[in-house]
């Protein structure tokens, strides 16, 4: 019964994890960073292309905004990944930490001290 219950509530952390990043993705990452800064780069490159920047400038910052928008994703997906390991590693400490109990017969015997 107890295992069924943990169970279901990783089941359900992992369907709340998934939506989240789902909605994660789709907004932040494809909508915003995918489309709507490359198209305000450009229409505001393109203004100052008007007024007499040479267009090469507007293409190389173009490609190194690029660049860093992957880096700055692969560092998000980094931090992402630190903070699910750091609350594994702290429900295996606490596992550690636990105090066993002691099983003798049918009854339980209070934790043993070591």
């Amino acid at each position: 019964a107890r295992y069924d219950r943990t169970l279901r509530r990783w089941y359900q952390l992992c369907n709340r994890q998934a939506v989240v990043s789902g909605l994660y993705y789709a907004f932040i990452y494809s909508f915003l960073s995918q489309l709507v800064v490359p198209t305000a780069l450009l229409t505001y490159g393109s203004v100052l292309v008007l007024r007499g920047m040479h267009p090469e400038k507007l293409i190389a910052f173009m490609l190194y905004q690029g660049q860093l928008q992957d880096y700055v994703s692969n560092l998000l997906s980094a931090i992402t990944s630190m903070y699910k390991s750091s609350g594994a590693a702290a429900s295996v400490f606490e596992l550690i930490d636990r105090t066993p109990m002691q099983r003798v017969g049918a009854a339980v015997v209070e934790p043993v001290n070591f």
